[in-house]
């Protein structure tokens, strides 16, 4: 594919037409002629470690096969300018969709995200041989396909380990149920996002801290969505861990984060039983 015909597809990669940011490139939308929809990533070639993230990516992602990671259809490459195109997203980033003033992400679909992103990492982690740093981990460049899906694409770059992207997905993973970023206006030197949960959580004031969207006093399954709430703050701070080694890996964090879910459902069906009950009475 020729850029001409890329950047014509996608509008001249314009800000309507884009799906998601990452450290080395964004992701456009694009339409072609019969109807079909990709996403171009277009690398910033400008960004230090960009053209070499490129190289990577087109070694990597051509040989990798799973459902959480997207699946490079083309690629385009000359001096100026890299692309790869990709499986097309429906529904954006999980960025978009924390951030919308229209609708929220309730609690069982943002666990579903987190498990989906978990997945693709321990994929990398243990499941591919040599191991892969996927190194640009932040709710920008976390897609969702149409059934909300979430898949993610990476920018291997840099002297990182796997302990270095467990730390970013803790950060991904509180920041999704916080909707709070590192950068928060909240947060200075006395007090960042590891030291605030820590208080909170020694406190057990988990209310203070989600998002208000997901709990509230008045809940009637108040008690169990907090405990699992708890759980997922738990194992947030324990992949912040100051020394590498004592951070979780990713197998675990898919078996807590899922034993987390099965907790959740129950409650979610008991509730739906409870409902069915009293309305037969």
């Amino acid at each position: 594919m020729e850029k001409s015909f890329l950047s014509r597809n996608s509008d001249s990669f314009s800000e309507n037409n884009l799906l998601s940011v990452g450290s080395f490139g964004s992701v456009y939308r694009a339409v072609f002629s019969d109807g079909s929809r990709v996403g171009i990533k277009v690398f910033h070639l400008q960004a230090e470690g960009s053209k070499k993230s490129f190289d990577d990516e087109c070694q990597v992602l051509a040989n990798i096969h799973h459902r959480n990671l997207i699946r490079i259809i083309s690629c385009y490459s000359n001096q100026d300018f890299k692309a790869l195109v990709l499986d097309y997203m429906h529904n954006g980033s999980l960025e978009s969709w924390l951030h919308s003033s229209k609708c929220f992400p309730n609690m069982l679909l943002r666990l579903d995200i987190l498990i989906d992103v978990a997945l693709a990492l321990e994929y990398l982690h243990h499941d591919h041989k040599p191991p892969v740093v996927h190194c640009d981990l932040m709710p920008t460049n976390i897609l969702l396909d149409e059934d909300m899906v979430a898949h993610t694409e990476y920018g291997m770059q840099g002297i990182v380990s796997t302990s270095g992207d467990v730390y970013s997905y803790a950060v991904l993973l509180l920041g999704t149920f916080t909707r709070k970023k590192p950068t928060d206006h909240l947060f200075g030197e006395e007090l960042n996002l590891k030291h605030w949960f820590s208080k909170s959580i020694q406190a057990k004031s988990i209310v203070s801290v989600v998002d208000g969207n997901l709990i509230t006093q008045e809940d009637p399954q108040f008690y169990a969505r907090e405990q699992c709430l708890f759980s997922i703050l738990r194992l947030g701070l324990d992949c912040l861990a100051d020394s590498p080694r004592e951070r979780t890996n990713m197998r675990e964090i898919v078996t807590r984060l899922t034993t987390v879910k099965v907790e959740l459902l129950k409650h979610i069906q008991a509730k739906k039983i409870g409902c069915k009950s009293s309305f037969g009475n």
